[in-house]
């Protein structure tokens, strides 16, 4: 293979990745092009390394064949081990949920996965051949749901990544239960914190900045969400004449709505105009919350005609599979449309394969089954 060929690729790969970063910071397409282009990379240093003789070359030729061998062996073997011991992790601290239980659902399907394709458990199975073909598509399906997650995680992460010059003239800082009925929980108080540093920051730039502490109350809450996140914030400093209060909200779509109308209240206020609308060329908004909910929150922001730039405060290592797990199958059930449609035209090409199959190449198939 010609060595430019790859390069080439490469390059344009990376410039559709800045296109569509650039154009649209919460599309999962920005995830896709990334791993599309460090796939495209691995191909061009492997055709470098097969053109070259030196010794470094020889020297990395091994190291990818050992890392790609060790991870097409052990991979998912590992990954699933990972999994069950979050699990364990995550059993011990937190209550027993359908979104506790994430990570362990996910072990499960990959481990059904590599028994219906590597140790071909089907051929035990008191099933015909053709229903044997067919579970041959489960993990087709796991493949496309994996690789979905993965676009998801690296979209999740860029979207958070390049805010160092960004000048807010809005923080929004979503809001999550409180504890005790007033208190402020570990993952709120982070949101708050990471709010904080940003608002201070700005604050130095001689740029009034605008922060909206954003969450109803709930039945088992004293008081909103929204006035102690308020408290809080003008404890450590920030003028009350610069907080706006939002708590009638239930959910993050509620958070960003009601937001949005107290926002455009601001500023028909102070640019007196009666149909003033949100620009985030001249009213740039910052979204706050955690690094695992900052994507979806800024998709859902988008459908309601906000453009915002977000950040995210760490969690606890344990908790994050589980979090990240629980955000993408939350995008997948606003989009369930277009998975189910992808979906339907995949089962569609495998049927039309298996029938192909089945006509011109029988031994095959008996020998894959």
């Amino acid at each position: 293979m010609p060595l430019s060929l790859p390069i080439a690729l490469s390059i344009i790969l990376f410039l559709f990745l800045c296109y569509s970063y650039h154009k649209d910071r919460t599309k999962l397409a920005n995830g896709n092009w990334f791993w599309l282009f460090i796939i495209s990379l691995l191909v061009s240093v492997v055709a470098y390394v097969s053109q070259s003789k030196t010794q470094l070359a020889q020297l990395l030729a091994m190291v990818i064949s050992t890392l790609t061998l060790f991870f097409l062996v052990f991979g998912l073997v590992f990954l699933i081990g990972l999994l069950l011991l979050n699990f364990k992790i995550v059993h011990k601290r937190e209550k027993l949920t359908l979104t506790t239980l994430m990570t362990f659902i996910l072990a499960i399907g990959l481990a059904l996965t590599i028994a219906i394709t590597w140790a071909n458990i089907s051929n035990f199975l008191p099933i015909s051949l053709l229903y044997r073909q067919l579970l041959w598509f489960l993990p087709i399906s796991v493949l496309y749901f994996m690789s979905g997650f993965i676009s998801f995680l690296i979209s999740n992460y860029l979207f958070q990544k390049f805010n160092w010059r960004y000048k807010p003239k809005a923080i929004i800082v979503l809001g999550c239960g409180l504890i005790n009925g007033t208190e402020l929980s570990t993952l709120l108080k982070s949101r708050l914190d990471l709010g904080l540093k940003w608002f201070n920051k700005t604050n130095k730039r001689k740029s009034k900045v605008t922060v909206v502490c954003s969450g109803g109350q709930g039945p088992d809450e004293d008081i909103s969400e929204g006035q102690a996140m308020a408290r809080y914030l003008s404890k450590n400093g920030v003028p009350e004449t610069q907080l706006i209060i939002e708590d009638q909200s239930k959910n993050t779509y509620e958070n960003l709505l009601f937001t949005k109308r107290k926002l455009l209240a601001l500023i028909k206020e102070s640019r007196l105009e009666e149909n003033a609308t949100i620009d985030h060329k001249t009213f740039p908004i910052l979204l706050v919350t955690n690094n695992f909910h900052v994507l979806r929150a800024a998709i859902l922001a988008k459908k309601l005609g906000l453009t915002v730039r977000g950040v995210g405060s760490k969690v606890a290592p344990y908790y994050l599979p589980n979090a990240l797990l629980r955000e993408y199958f939350g995008i997948i059930s606003s989009n369930y449309k277009r998975y189910i449609t992808t979906l339907a035209i995949l089962l569609l090409l495998f049927l039309i394969l298996l029938v192909i199959l089945n006509s011109y190449f029988p031994e095959l198939i008996i020998q894959l089954t």
